[in-house]
């Protein structure tokens, strides 16, 4: 049986922070580059980081501009050509969700992904990809967010976590090795499941 692995978008096959930066700075009085966005930042309540963050989330537009990041698509490839049942779930909401499946037909990943998993606003984002992993038996996850990456090691996941400023300190010492990118982490993958 293969094994059902999780892929991430946004962060793993998506390079949506640099445009999110873009937008945020341009709507708020902030001045903030790629590299000084944090956990902290990207967990705080009430903020104006927030409030944009949100603004360009509800907008379709905007993220479907958003580009793959370099060599992501030879990434999904590896992985399918290893033998995984390669599962999108992402903690985009409903608007998304069509957005969601035209960037993935327009980039050429979809032609690879044996299933996507929307994310219905009744769950928060690592609620979501721990329920989903745990229905469909995933042993390993390529992620890059801090909340979901803990929760998936807790429940006995490994993560390929894909990494970034904002999951520099998360709180684990197994189950998961860290990667410059998707593309690393595939190939990591792929010489282990071979």
């Amino acid at each position: 049986m293969k094994e059902r692995v999780i892929v991430d978008i946004d962060g793993v096959l998506c390079n949506m922070q640099p445009k999110l930066t873009t937008f945020v700075n341009e709507e708020t009085d902030l001045k903030l580059s790629v590299k000084s966005i944090t956990r902290e930042l990207m967990e705080s309540k009430g903020t104006s980081y927030e409030e944009a963050t949100k603004r360009f989330l509800n907008n379709p537009t905007l993220v479907f501009a958003c580009p793959p990041y370099k060599r992501a698509l030879e990434g999904i490839k590896i992985l399918k050509d290893s033998g995984a049942k390669i599962h999108v779930i992402s903690s985009r909401k409903e608007l998304l969700h069509q957005v969601t499946h035209d960037w993935l037909e327009k980039h050429g990943f979809a032609q690879f992904i044996d299933e996507i998993h929307p994310r219905s606003s009744e769950f928060k984002g690592y609620e979501f990809k721990l329920y989903i992993a745990q229905k469909i038996g995933s042993k390993a996850a390529f992620d890059d967010t801090a909340e979901v990456i803990e929760k998936f090691t807790q429940n006995g996941i490994f993560v390929y976590v894909i990494d970034q400023l904002w999951n520099r300190d998360i709180d684990i010492v197994s189950n998961f090795k860290r990667f410059k990118s998707f593309f690393n982490a595939s190939l990591n993958y792929s010489k282990t499941h071979a």
